[in-house]
């Protein structure tokens, strides 16, 4: 039990992105659409992440910057993709790697979050930083996203999925310490093409500890926990809109609800879902 009150609900480690969608580029990356999903709740967040000194990526720190405590850590570039909508649904091409982001326990210990939710989308994030922030004495709930690290990268190509055996041993064993996992359904595709399937082969490869979580869009999520398998639905229905961060909100919100106290795994996924759909709701045009 922590034995001083938080300063922070929320930390979040990953980096930015700029994001092209043919003639127009903007700030990505599921820090900054963690950060916005935290802001939606009224959580006090730190967001840490590594990006360059390009215009979005100025214009994505200056969002986070505005919203809670930033943490840059300076980089060459700034990790890239390519969005393009087709009717299969979004492919993404990777354009620019960036550059790997550390996190001390020091850091940890001086913030004081609920939660840390690491989450990565180009594998920037290694097992070293996932154990060095276990060894604080601030003992945060730790998550995170598993997308980063399930992507195959080659500059110029479509982004491919990667299958949990492809995974380095020293990550699956820092992976297996944090509390909570999330990934999506597409995520897993190398894996199965079912959200059960997937989570049992997401337990195989991690091992008992963790909660798992599979998100499937408007289907709601599966998740594989102490108390056994199960899904929760999505509060309600959010069509023809991007979907584009819906899947870090739901992280965000779920890793600080779990930090929050006892509560029932259900039900700090419903609250997920409920902040997510709300998130993709605003984003109707009238």
């Amino acid at each position: 039990m922590l034995s001083r009150p938080p300063l922070l609900d929320l930390l979040v480690v990953g980096g930015l992105t700029v994001d092209h969608f043919g003639q127009r580029s903007a700030a990505g990356g599921s820090v900054l659409h963690a950060t916005r999903a935290a802001v939606h709740a009224g959580l006090r967040l730190a967001a840490l992440t590594a990006a360059g000194s390009e215009p979005d990526a100025l214009a994505g720190m200056a969002e986070i910057a505005a919203s809670g405590r930033l943490l840059h850590q300076p980089a060459q570039t700034t990790i890239g993709f390519g969005h393009h909508e087709t009717p299969a649904g979004r492919i993404l091409t990777f354009e620019a790697a960036g550059t790997p982001l550390s996190v001390s326990a020091r850091q940890v210990d001086e913030l004081r979050p609920a939660a840390v939710l690491f989450a990565p989308v180009a594998g920037e994030i290694g097992a070293a930083t996932l154990t060095a922030s276990a060894r604080s004495a601030w003992r945060p709930l730790r998550g995170a996203i598993l997308q980063g690290w399930l992507r195959l990268l080659e500059a110029g190509k479509v982004v491919r999925p990667l299958a949990l055996r492809g995974l380095p041993p020293e990550l699956i064993a820092a992976l297996a310490e944090l509390s909570v996992l999330v990934a999506s359904r597409e995520d897993l595709q190398a894996d199965a093409s079912h959200p059960q399937a997937q989570l049992a082969a997401l337990r195989s490869a991690i091992g008992p500890g963790p909660t798992l979580v599979v998100t499937d869009g408007v289907e709601g999520a599966w998740f594989d926990a102490e108390e056994g398998i199960g899904h929760v639905p999505v509060p309600f229905r959010v069509d023809r809109v991007p979907t584009v961060g819906a899947g870090d909100a739901y992280a965000a919100i779920l890793a600080v609800r779990l930090a929050s106290g006892p509560v029932r795994l259900r039900d700090a996924m419903a609250d997920a879902a409920q902040a997510a759909a709300e998130i993709l709701a605003a984003r109707r045009t009238p």
